[in-house]
């Protein structure tokens, strides 16, 4: 989104400040999305929750898959920017199966963890500006940052 222009490189938080104040919830009191935004100094959050997560579906391969629902709030207003509706707009990504590369260890997957969670995010990132569609054989985790 920043390489795209679609926001200024000084204008995103990470989302490292917001997971860090989720981490001081109180069991049985969570604060609202818009509630943590305020906190961290968003005036809009992107806001994506992972619903599937998966690596692997058997012993030998890769399979990576994630749904998610993604949601656009404006913290100021205390309303939903986009989409309209309770459920936010539904994500997936799929990757090939593949028989190359499969984790042997826990460095290792927490390696690959981080590659389908780049891909992810460049996708979810693809939302919101024109780009070529990417064909089934591209979606490779070799370079997860390739279209």
């Amino acid at each position: 989104i920043i390489k795209q222009k679609l926001v200024g490189k000084g204008t995103v938080i990470s989302s490292a400040a917001a997971m860090r104040l989720a981490a001081t919830e109180r069991f049985g009191e969570p604060m609202s999305i818009v509630e943590i935004g305020r906190r961290v100094g968003a005036e809009v959050v992107l806001y994506v929750r992972i619903q599937n997560w998966t690596l692997a579906r058997d012993v030998g391969s890769i399979s990576p898959a994630v749904q998610a629902n993604v949601k656009i709030i404006d913290t100021v207003k205390n309303e939903r920017l986009w989409p309209e509706g309770s459920n936010g707009y539904p994500m997936q990504m799929t990757l090939p199966v593949q028989t190359k590369g499969v984790p042997t260890s826990l460095d290792e997957r927490a390696a690959l963890e981080d590659k389908v969670a780049a891909r992810f995010g460049l996708e979810i990132a693809r939302l919101f500006y024109d780009h070529e569609r990417s064909s089934v054989g591209d979606k490779n985790l070799t370079d997860p940052m390739t279209p």
